[in-house]
């Protein structure tokens, strides 16, 4: 079982590709937006 973390912006086009790459490979994914400072 595995978990990704993609960290992107919410426009960030190349990232949009790696989320659904990765959500036919693992279970679960989470997009983190990076230009929120908390994430950082």
């Amino acid at each position: 079982m595995f978990h990704a973390v993609v960290y992107g912006t919410e426009d960030c086009g190349w990232c949009e590709s790696v989320v659904r790459s990765l959500k036919k490979h693992t279970t679960s994914v989470t997009k983190v937006n990076v230009r929120e400072a908390d994430n950082l």
